[in-house]
């Protein structure tokens, strides 16, 4: 399936609109089943991507194209599996991996010969017999980067994000207290003790370069205005809210 080609000398399409800088790619899906559709939706929803369904057509920014043609590309090789229908069958858990991480994955499978499906949920199906190697070859991208990651040269979070999460965690409840008292004593130190733990720590699995430095630099900034003291208590609380609010999509 094949977004609908833009030529920008040629009037603007019926099918392809822009909005200011941004593009939006439409996918025309009404020749999908309906089950196609949703486990696409799923993937979209695990790999974190924006976009929106009017009817059967997906719409999509131009810069989310490749990660949608990756993901419709599984779902599609997926309706054409040759999983025999009435052998058992193992499901994994990777309703929630990003597209790097799923591209990733299904090259592996792909090389080593085993056939998959992704099932309605966006998890992944494989026969019982392929259990064993299937075991292997998650073992081994287990601490693997995303793509995303390794074209950056980024390192990856050894504990898988677990020690990671909770510094976050912690970050999020101190900037919850500064949103409604910047002079909240508890407050303050558990922002600059997150923020110094969170400083120089390993990407952690599942996040993109982008969101993790920009969400990095904002923490660093917050420490930044309370330490300096010249921030006023209004611009504090303020920032404070916008954190939490980064924050919130993450923990």
């Amino acid at each position: 399936m094949n977004p609908t080609d833009h030529d920008p000398d040629a009037d603007e399409p019926d099918d392809m609109q822009s909005s200011g800088d941004s593009e939006q790619v439409r996918y025309e899906l009404h020749e999908w089943p309906s089950e196609s559709r949703m486990l696409l939706e799923q993937l979209l929803t695990g790999a974190g991507l924006p976009r929106a369904w009017e009817g059967t057509t997906l719409v999509v920014s131009r810069e989310a194209q490749p990660d949608v043609d990756g993901l419709i590309e599984h779902v599609e090789v997926s309706a054409e599996s040759a999983l025999d229908p009435d052998a058992e069958r193992i499901v994994y858990e990777v309703g929630e991996w990003t597209a790097d991480q799923l591209s990733v994955l299904v090259e592996a499978l792909t090389s080593a010969g085993v056939g998959y499906e992704f099932d309605i949920e966006g998890d992944l199906a494989v026969l019982e017999i392929d259990e064993q190697r299937v075991e292997e070859m998650l073992d081994g991208l287990e601490f693997g980067l995303p793509e995303s990651a390794v074209a950056n040269g980024e390192d990856i979070d050894p504990d898988d994000g677990i020690e990671t999460a909770e510094i976050l965690s912690d970050l999020f409840v101190a900037v919850d207290r500064l949103q409604h008292d910047a002079t909240d004593h508890a407050g303050v130190l558990g922002v600059v003790d997150a923020v110094t733990k969170l400083e120089g720590r390993a990407m952690p699995f599942g996040y993109s370069p982008s969101v993790w430095d920009g969400l990095v630099a904002q923490a660093v900034a917050f420490r930044a205005d309370l330490e300096d003291g010249e921030a006023s208590d209004p611009t504090i609380e303020a920032n404070a809210l916008d954190l939490r609010t980064l924050l919130r999509q993450y923990v």
